[in-house]
């Protein structure tokens, strides 16, 4: 199952576990699990290796990452890039792109893709630390949803800022046309 070996691409990379991904990115393993469909995450660990080595280049990260094309701003690449160490970035692409698919060869494709899942995982949390965070998840209805239900993400206590009271700051923030 080509999609299990590639989130096990995804899950070593971001762990930093090189040894590991080097034996699931031998040439026999990527024989059986080509890399067509999967194109991101291998952008991804590639990405994650030359950070961790000291040779990431921010240009041909956000290249990499499409954070320069045309297409919709997509939550999992904002987490990525803003993991990667680029968060002013990957805000400016929150707070002013537009979200979801455009309908060309830029969108993005996969099981994250347009979905707000990554913006949550423990392990990415660079994105929601800042309070520019809360205007993004108002673009995304989500600061609607946690102020209307009082069901609150896990990030609520964790953030280094008030996170409810940010919230209430963007209570009647419009909704991205994709997300209304």
């Amino acid at each position: 199952m080509h999609f299990i070996f590639w989130t096990m691409v995804r899950a070593y990379a971001l762990k930093g576990d090189w040894a590991k991904l080097d034996q699931l990115m031998s040439p026999e393993m990527l024989a059986r699990h080509p890399v067509a469909g999967f194109e991101e995450t291998a952008k991804l660990a590639e990405l994650l290796r030359a950070r961790d080595q000291g040779t990431l280049d921010r240009a041909e990260a956000l290249e990499g990452l499409q954070m320069n094309s045309g297409a919709g701003a997509d939550s999992a690449q904002l987490a990525y890039a803003a993991h990667l160490g680029f968060v002013d970035d990957a805000l400016e692409r929150a707070l002013n792109a537009r979200h979801g698919p455009v309908g060309d060869s830029s969108d993005v494709m996969g099981v994250d893709a347009y979905r707000p899942a990554l913006l949550f995982w423990h392990g990415l949390p660079e994105l929601r630390s800042d309070p520019r965070f809360v205007a993004y998840a108002a673009r995304l209805g989500l600061v609607e949803y946690w102020l209307t239900t009082r069901k609150w993400p896990d990030c609520a206590d964790e953030t280094p800022y008030d996170f409810r009271a940010e919230c209430e700051k963007y209570r009647d923030a419009p909704k991205d046309p994709f997300c209304a």
